[in-house]
């Protein structure tokens, strides 16, 4: 029966990666996903790998597949329901036809790597749109996953506006991977510079 299968691979270092992946991509037709995701896939699989291409190209492939009676496997960053490409596949097709394997979050994983509770966070992103600085201003504990147009630097100059002064900011780059890094500021110290891969954690500090 044809079907898509939307695998979360986790914060990206392949040792997070669900035991059940090798498993899928013996059963599918179709392993789509960026060429950092496909690396993960093992080798012996290379025929069967196809480069993400576009959204609307992506849905063409999809339906092309489907109609075929092929099963795909789309591999997705982190948890494909936050935040990720999980949502859209279940906007433009059947639910009886969509699989959703969930995977570790790079929030997840910060909060754990930290030592920080997620109980009563919110949760969020600013990866290509604009969150609600109001909020995060109100909140005492907030993760997110951002972008190049508003990292930590801009988030941290939106709460100063909004008078959130009792706030912390920790900062995780490259996540699980061996160049990681995290860091905690006050948020007058955020500095200024460009972020790789980042998350950003907010926390109430009195």
């Amino acid at each position: 029966m044809a079907m898509i299968n939307v695998f979360g691979i986790g914060p990206g270092c392949p040792r997070f990666v669900l035991a059940n992946l090798e498993e899928l991509c013996q059963e599918v037709d179709l392993i789509i996903g960026s060429q950092r995701q496909l690396e993960i896939v093992e080798p012996q699989f290379e025929d069967k790998k196809v480069a993400l291409p576009r959204l609307k190209e992506l849905l063409k492939l999809i339906n092309e597949a489907l109609a075929s009676q092929q099963k795909i496997l789309l591999l997705a960053s982190g948890d494909p329901m936050f935040y990720g490409i999980g949502t859209f596949i279940l906007q433009h097709f059947d639910r009886k036809l969509v699989q959703i394997y969930p995977g570790i979050s790079s929030v997840q994983y910060l909060f754990s790597r930290l030592g920080l509770t997620m109980n009563d966070c919110y949760l969020t992103s600013s990866h290509g749109r604009q969150p609600d600085f109001d909020r995060l201003a109100r909140e005492s504990c907030v993760g997110m996953v951002t972008d190049e147009g508003c990292g930590p630097y801009q988030i941290a100059q939106a709460l100063l506006e909004r008078q959130a002064v009792n706030k912390v900011m920790y900062i995780g780059e490259n996540l699980s991977y061996p160049n990681e890094k995290m860091m905690k500021y006050k948020l007058q110290e955020v500095p200024n510079q460009k972020y790789e891969m980042n998350v950003v954690i907010l926390k109430d500090e009195r």
